[in-house]
């Protein structure tokens, strides 16, 4: 098949990543003892060698069968087949480890799976029916890690085992027939060469093919650079690891003794883990040599975009229904509708991740100004990719980068939540989850924000305006108020359930704020150090105001 630049780009992307495949086939075994033909060099097999080191219980997995244990075939694949996976997977510089799959052997495939980039998995193990194989992919799928799954089969009817793995591992399978994801797999299906017809792979081909499913789930520009850089901190492993040589052990020992020590929680580790990883990457990997997140990347995918999106008839038609929504110029005169339009597609098939430096087409005679070329190509790319709000999904990235994923168990800086008058708290607490002191009473300092339309974004100011991701996923819009702060009472800050919170002095009737979502360490500290220069504009010191706030009665 012909690869675009971006296609080449994804392909090299995952094999970088790509460390082991595994096989399971209850015709391993046999494969194993297949005579080796004399146009096939023996050194190149040494499948032994380059297989992924067993575990104690695994010598019978890489030997030939248990007779014992063996379950009969219902099938009449070719063994050398099977070999010749395995020396082609080999040949490439991949891991590979083959397992001659038997009902004794079921747990030790789960082991070997859940260790694999690549599943290569036979749709009928040795039975009538795919119960072994369902079976193995559904405790496979509790270990929550992502599987890229390549099923084999000498069954004809690949529809139907595309609506068995549906049935059983989702609750609806995304894609092509035969190339789809479901649940956190993603899967291709083919024929072994027994079977015959048009879907049939051969043994060189299984590898290509493999990645291109993966690609069909996970081959999105974000998506790509997440493999990528997972791959780099995996790369520096060992570097991580020298640096916590075993001389580290006596004082980390002699602090974990003193009971009231921050490191006794493992969550300081992993924090640390993370942070010299982070840097060792960031060294070792510069932004100049990432490979997905850089101008050519984005000018290949544009371009593919160009190649394989359907262009709607009525493009023209939806700008202009757009435009007049928005009530902004667009050409009246059909010609300059025409010369617009073949300006956009262009810029789209020649792109060099750029906006367009100039638009034909002008309406009333005036040439385009910079922010109307920038909403006419993202209006214009937006229709071609069917994405109905494109301001929206801006409003979702930003999200993705300032918000975790998750809420934390505890209040913390950044901490979002939502007060019963509709209205939202960001917390700004130095070290709110630690331990409090009983005389600083609970307190906690907020800055107060509202919920605002992408329509009014140019009304607030710029800083103040931040983008959060919910616990139910959705992703609103919030203007903070860099103002002099609130502060409330809060007896027990667990965000397992809603909280509590009172004002600081006065009335001691409560009210319940709710956790919606956490923002990042940069983006929470950028707001309070807006806050806190208005706070100074007014005469008030943030941490003067919060040592005021925190006095006994």
């Amino acid at each position: 098949m012909i690869q675009s630049s971006y296609s080449m780009i994804a392909d090299k992307t995952i094999r970088n990543f790509i460390k082991a495949v595994v096989l399971i086939d209850d015709h391993w075994a046999e494969a194993q003892n297949a005579p080796v033909f004399e146009d096939v060099d023996p050194a190149q097999l040494n499948l032994d060698s380059q297989s992924i080191p067993p575990q104690d219980d695994v010598d019978s997995v890489i030997t030939p069968g248990d007779e014992e244990n063996s379950t009969v075939s219902m099938s009449s694949a070719d063994p050398t087949y099977l070999r010749e996976i395995g020396k082609e997977i080999t040949k490439q510089g991949f891991l590979f480890t083959g397992l001659a799959y038997t009902d004794a052997l079921k747990e030790i495939a789960i082991k070997l799976a859940s260790k694999s980039d690549i599943l290569i998995l036979d749709w009928l193990l040795g039975t009538e029916s795919p119960e072994p194989a369902l079976e193995l992919l559904t405790k496979l799928k509790d270990s929550g890690s992502p599987r890229f799954v390549f099923i084999l089969t000498d069954q004809t009817e690949l529809d139907r085992v595309r609506a068995q793995i549906s049935e059983r591992l989702c609750e609806e399978a995304e894609g092509a027939a035969l190339v789809f994801s479901c649940g956190p797999f993603s899967f291709s299906l083919k024929n072994k060469p027994q079977a015959g017809g048009s879907n049939t792979v051969q043994a060189e081909a299984i590898l290509e093919e493999a990645i291109f499913g993966i690609r069909a789930r996970f081959g999105g520009l974000l998506q790509l650079a997440a493999l990528e850089l997972l791959g780099q901190y995996r790369d520096c492993l060992h570097e991580v690891l020298d640096h916590f040589h075993a001389d580290m052990d006596f004082p980390f020992i002699l602090e974990w003794l003193e009971k009231e020590s921050p490191i006794r929680d493992s969550h300081s580790f992993n924090a640390l883990a993370i942070d010299e990883w982070t840097a060792r990457v960031t060294r070792r990997f510069p932004a100049s040599v990432a490979q997905t997140i850089k101008d050519e990347t984005v000018s290949a995918l544009l371009i593919e975009w160009n190649e394989t999106m359907t262009c709607p008839e009525n493009l023209e038609e939806k700008m202009k229904e757009l435009f007049a929504v928005k009530g902004k110029a667009f050409p009246s005169d059909e010609q300059k509708v025409t010369e617009l339009m073949e300006s956009l597609g262009e810029w789209l098939a020649l792109s060099n991740s750029c906006w367009p430096g100039n638009l034909e087409g002008s309406s009333n005679s005036t040439p385009w100004g910079k922010y109307a070329i920038r909403l006419l190509a993202m209006n214009y790319l937006s229709i071609r990719k069917g994405v109905s709000s494109p301001i929206g999904t801006l409003t979702v990235l930003d999200a993705l980068f300032q918000c975790h994923a998750n809420l934390p168990s505890k209040l913390q800086q950044g901490t979002v939540l939502m007060t019963p008058d509709g209205n939202y708290l960001i917390c700004i607490t130095p070290a709110c989850d630690c331990s409090r002191p009983a005389r600083i009473r609970y307190c906690y300092v907020f800055l107060e924000s509202k919920k605002i339309d992408i329509s009014t974004l140019k009304d607030h100011l710029e800083g103040a305006v931040v983008a959060i991701r919910t616990k139910e996923e959705d992703s609103i819009l919030l203007a903070v108020t860099p103002k002099p702060t609130f502060t409330y009472k809060i007896a027990n800050p667990s965000l397992e359930s809603d909280l509590q919170v009172s004002v600081t002095y006065g009335s001691e009737d409560t009210f319940v704020i709710k956790p919606i979502a956490q923002l990042r360490p940069a983006r929470v500290q950028s707001l309070i150090s807006l806050a806190a220069g208005k706070a100074i504009e007014v005469g008030l010191d943030r941490s003067e105001l919060l040592r005021q706030l925190c006095k006994p009665n």
